[in-house]
C-alpha cells in the first residue's frame, strides 16, 4: 500500500466535497444563513416558552462570534427572514427568531436539498450508500481520535 498516495487521494476527495457548489440549493440565502435559520427554528421548537434564541446562544451553537452572528442576522432581517427583540426580563440580552418569510425560504431550500439527496441515494444504490456512511463515520471517529492525540498506531 502506497501510504503517501492514499493520503493525497483522501485530501483531494475531501477537498472536492468542500468545494462543491451548494448555493443553488438555497432559496435566496447562503448556506451559512440557512444553517443559522435551522438552528433558530430548532431552538424555537425545543423552547416554546421563549420567543427566540439569544444571540450568544446562536453564536455558541454555530461556533462563530456574536458580532458575526449579529451581522448575519442584520442581513436576514433586511430581507425579512429574521427578527430580533430585546429580552424584557434582561435588557442586556437580545433574542432572534425566524419570521414566516424565513420559514418559507427554509422550507423551499429543504425541499430542493431533499430532492437532490433522494437522487444521489438512488444513483449510489442502497448497498453503496450504507457502506459509504459506515466508512465516513469510521473515518471521522479515527480522525477525531488522532486529532486529540489518542493515537493507536
Amino acid at each position: 500500500m502506497n501510504l503517501n498516495k492514499m493520503q493525497e487521494d483522501l485530501l483531494k476527495t475531501a477537498n472536492r466535497f468542500r468545494k462543491m457548489k451548494y448555493e443553488f440549493l438555497f432559496h435566496d440565502i447562503s448556506k451559512r444563513e440557512f444553517e443559522m435559520l435551522m438552528v433558530m427554528e430548532h431552538f424555537s421548537r425545543e423552547n416554546d416558552d421563549r420567543k427566540g434564541i439569544y444571540v450568544w446562544e446562536l453564536a455558541k451553537a454555530l461556533h462563530i462570534s456574536s458580532p458575526a452572528v449579529s451581522k448575519m442576522i442584520r442581513a436576514l432581517e433586511e430581507r425579512g427572514y429574521a427578527g430580533r427583540d430585546v429580552d424584557k426580563a434582561d435588557r442586556r440580552n437580545t433574542y432572534v427568531y425566524v419570521t414566516d418569510k424565513g420559514k418559507e425560504a427554509q422550507r423551499k431550500s429543504k425541499e430542493k436539498m431533499d430532492e437532490v439527496m433522494r437522487k444521489v441515494v438512488i444513483r449510489m444504490g442502497e448497498k453503496n450508500m450504507k457502506e459509504f456512511i459506515v466508512l465516513c463515520n469510521l473515518l471521522e471517529d479515527i480522525m477525531e481520535e488522532e486529532l486529540k492525540g489518542d493515537s493507536h498506531v
